[in-house]
């Protein structure tokens, strides 16, 4: 349509985006922004989303679409809720979507004071809520009721329903799936932890019934989806089991998971659970998420590494020795005094520095010693492979990765490069 060109006079014109409501002789119309005529003439015309309209006719309300098709038919009253719409027909109400779908039953208008169909009209359940005072009602997309709770709380594909101080899990059909407990735990993969009497057992959600009544289930491994297995807790003592075998190890002193802390947008701290160590008469072990123990019984295992999901490997102590074993229990280096936590053990390249009568080495995982022994050892990064540079007595020297000696030795070594990629040689 031209700018300029006039379509018709009216008394008054409302626009949105992408219409015009105009009024003429006390009727409504709608055009398009091209001045098509969409629909008229009606005695008064709403706009709403998803170019819907809500009309006025004859005391009659109605909803067409941006095409004039009728979309809900003529009641005593429609209002929008949401994306849904709110129909009154003879002091009874039943919501509508907006492809003109009824989605509950009537009811009396004093019957309730809210109605959510939501999830219901979004693919996501198959019943909807009603609401009055501070009780809610579920019935199932056919009207039919199935019962009064005290609270209803989504979560993931399941709902945990209240009543009476009691839970329950209801599936998307309005099916209770689980009987009632002082509290329930929502899993994964349909296995749900419930507690009762201050004891907890874990279920599936057919309502069979997976462990005997602990103290305590941890939320981790059969809970998360991600094993067979789940660890318990009685009397202080922890112990691992299988979901069809039953018992695998334990009663264990002490479990540990590895936490990291991390500042990505704000604090936030995860918890490593592919590997524990366990702790038991003073000794500690690592054990994987399927209840195999993959370590022998050392003094103690360090917690970082294997222990925290950054490499393959872990470093256990001994008397008051050290060494480097992988996630199959293979020994990776020596004993020494002292392991550094970087390199091989944070899952940045195959070396690592170890430390013996007060000296450095650094190691080559399957090669074995590379050089050494010296009072200290400086490398900017193991992972890309830099040279290094050593210092013996007060003096400096540069060895590349494989050991091999650059330049040395010297009073002292700039850690600096210059632009031919040289090192800068300083001698007193």
């Amino acid at each position: 349509m031209n700018k300029n060109q006039i379509i018709e006079w009216f008394d008054k014109i409302k626009a949105n985006e992408n219409y015009f409501i105009v009024i003429k002789d006390e009727k409504y119309g709608v055009y398009s922004r091209d001045g098509k005529f969409v629909l008229g003439w009606f005695d008064y015309v709403k706009f709403e989303e998803f170019n819907l309209f809500v009309v006025k006719k004859d005391n009659k309300y109605g909803v067409f679409d941006s095409n004039g098709n009728q979309v809900i038919d003529w009641f005593d009253e429609i209002l929008k809720d949401n994306d849904n719409f709110i129909v009154k027909k003879a002091n009874k109400y039943a919501i509508f979507d907006k492809q003109g779908n009824q989605i509950t039953k009537w009811f009396k208008t004093i019957e309730f004071d809210k109605i959510d169909a939501k999830l219901l009209i979004e693919g996501e359940c198959n019943f909807y809520i009603a609401e009055k005072g501070k009780k809610y009602a579920i019935f199932n997309k056919k009207g039919k009721f199935i019962g009064w709770f005290d609270n209803i709380e989504r979560n993931n594909y399941y709902f945990i329903i209240t009543k009476d101080d009691k839970e329950a899990i209801f599936d998307e059909n309005g099916k209770q799936i689980s009987d009632w407990f002082d509290k329930v735990f929502i899993g994964k993969n349909g296995y749900y932890i419930a507690k009762k009497d201050n004891k907890e057992a874990i279920f599936y959600k057919n309502r069979k019934q997976i462990s005997d009544w602990f103290d305590k289930i941890l939320r981790n491994w059969l809970f998360k989806g991600e094993s067979n297995c789940y660890i318990a807790k009685n009397d202080e003592k922890f112990a691992i089991f299988d979901k069809n075998k039953g018992f695998i190890d334990g009663w264990f002193d002490e479990i540990h998971f590895q936490r990291e802390k991390y500042e990505w947008f704000g604090f936030k701290e995860i918890l490593k659970e592919n590997f524990i160590v366990a702790k038991k008469d003073n000794k500690e072990a690592v054990f994987d998420k399927h209840g195999k123990r993959i370590s022998e019984w050392f003094d103690s295992i360090l917690r970082y590494g294997l222990i925290s999901d950054r490499s393959n490997y872990y470093i256990a102590k001994k008397g008051e020795k050290y060494a480097i074993f992988d996630k199959n229990g293979k020994q990776i280096s020596d004993w020494f005094d002292e392991i550094l936590n970087e390199g091989l053990i944070r899952g940045k390249g195959v070396r690592y520095i170890a430390k013996k009568d007060g000296k450095f080495a650094i190691f080559h995982k399957d090669k074995g010693l590379i050089a050494g022994w010296f009072d200290e050892i400086k490398i900017i990064d193991m992972e890309k492979d830099k040279d290094f540079v050593a210092i013996n007595e007060g003096k400096k020297a540069i060895f590349d990765i494989e050991g091999n000696l650059i330049v040395g030795w010297f009073d002292d070594i700039s850690e600096r490069m210059n632009t031919t990629m040289k090192w800068k040689i300083m001698k007193r």
